[in-house]
């Protein structure tokens, strides 16, 4: 059966709160496995049943406790490295709409990351024409990106050592670029490479904002739609 990430791009409607993400979900690795365990797979299935029936916080709550379960459970411990990679980019995805939440996201994020890249020694065996490639691509593509934007905001274009490490993700990300619908991860770095350069900002940066919110309002209203 075709796995697909397009079933979370209306989560925008959730939130999530800091205080709701275990510590650890982001301080221990499950363990990893070519088969998830059955009962694994039967709740990141039940997970996403939940989604399709427009029940968020309890597709939220079931990802939470599948992964807690895979973290502690000796009777289940094993998970398939797409599920396991699926239930945090919804996760992610959750925390990502909720400016509250940038503190919990770096440190998701950040664990995350460093999981794909020694799975995928740097985004260098990602076998890009199987559906686990195209969610390692799409994670990091849209967690590096995002990361690099939160540390953007956080400096507040001034400090300098938050502005290079949002650099180091934001350069990550792009080394991810696949066509032109990617271009955008090139104008986070552009943005942070003019602040690091003392530069006042862009012309156009903040009209660029303001098209991408109207822009992904609409994407999520046709979501919805459908």
């Amino acid at each position: 059966m075709k796995r697909s990430i397009s079933l979370f791009v209306a989560l925008y409607l959730s939130t999530l709160n800091a205080s709701e993400i275990p510590s650890a979900l982001y301080q221990h690795y499950p363990h990893i496995t070519p088969e998830s365990n059955y009962k694994i797979y039967q709740a990141i299935e039940k997970a996403k049943e939940s989604y399709q029936k427009g029940q968020l916080q309890e597709t939220k709550e079931r990802f939470i406790q599948i992964l807690k379960q895979a973290n502690r459970s000796k009777a289940v411990k094993n998970i398939d490295q797409y599920d396991f990679l699926y239930a945090n980019y919804v996760l992610l995805t959750m925390l990502g709409q909720n400016e509250k939440s940038e503190s919990d996201y770096k440190k998701l994020a950040k664990y995350v990351l460093h999981y794909l890249d020694k799975e995928t020694r740097n985004g260098k065996d990602i076998w890009e024409e199987g559906d686990l490639g195209q969610l390692q691509l799409k994670m990091y593509q849209t967690i590096a990106n995002h990361t690099a934007k939160i540390l953007y905001k956080e400096s507040n274009r001034t400090n300098k050592k938050l502005l290079r490490e949002a650099l180091s993700y934001a350069k990550k990300a792009t080394q991810f670029i696949r066509s032109e619908e990617d271009n955008y991860l090139k104008e986070t770095k552009m943005i942070i490479e003019n602040a690091l350069a003392g530069n006042p900002p862009l012309k156009g940066e903040n009209e660029i904002k303001i098209i991408k919110v109207i822009k992904k309002a609409q994407n999520q209203t046709k979501s919805l739609a459908k």
